[in-house]
């Protein structure tokens, strides 16, 4: 456990935890900035005044990144769900697509063994149908690999965001308990029944 000295509005506290030093002075530096833009719109407030709206305005933003978190995730499955609907279409449509290729080959060897000119004329225009079906049925499972590729991609985007958002969620939690912690400071400072070595 790590154990680092740093100042919050002007007052020195010694900070524990499990993080690197860096991260600990990081949460420490955003909770005094926090506090001074707190006190800089409003220099009326008492220190717990500006410390209770400091932790106030830290858990605002912690339950809005949880909200936009929470929307992530929904469009995490939503892309989830697409990806796999459109997985299975396109597998169908390989299947047949696969089928009229076999018909295809089936009708063109029945030309090849009739000498019948009608039924001839009949298949050719049979093949001619099935090669525009597979032409369509082969554009349109490109389509849906290309689809695929961009929900791809956009699941990747939204995860590393949601990662973003996991690591702010984990900044605004350490603030607020900060917070919490000057204030009790900050009560047991101004109680004059309490020594200063209980602070």
């Amino acid at each position: 456990m790590n154990t680092v000295r740093v100042i919050i509005n002007g007052v020195e506290y010694s900070l524990k935890g499990e993080e690197r030093e860096e991260y600990l002075h990081k949460v420490a530096s955003y909770v005094d900035k926090k506090l001074i833009e707190i006190k800089e719109n409003n220099n009326k407030l008492s220190t717990s005044s500006a410390a209770v709206l400091t932790a106030v305005n830290i858990a605002d933003e912690l339950f809005k990144i949880k909200n936009e978190l929470g929307e992530l995730l929904n469009k995490v499955e939503e892309i989830y769900n697409d990806d796999k609907r459109i997985k299975e279409e396109n597998i169908s449509l390989k299947k047949q697509l696969s089928h009229l290729e076999n018909y295809n080959v089936e009708l063109t060897e029945k030309i090849k063994k009739s000498n019948n000119n009608e039924y001839i004329l009949r298949l050719e225009g049979d093949i001619k149908k099935l090669n525009e079906q597979i032409t369509i049925m082969g554009e349109e499972s490109k389509k849906y690999l290309q689809e695929i590729q961009m929900l791809k991609e956009e699941n990747k985007a939204i995860k590393m965001k949601n990662q973003s958002y996991n690591s702010e969620i984990i900044n605004l939690k350490k603030d607020i308990l900060e917070k919490e912690i000057e204030l009790t400071k900050e009560r047991k400072m101004r109680n004059p029944l309490k020594k200063a070595d209980d602070i």
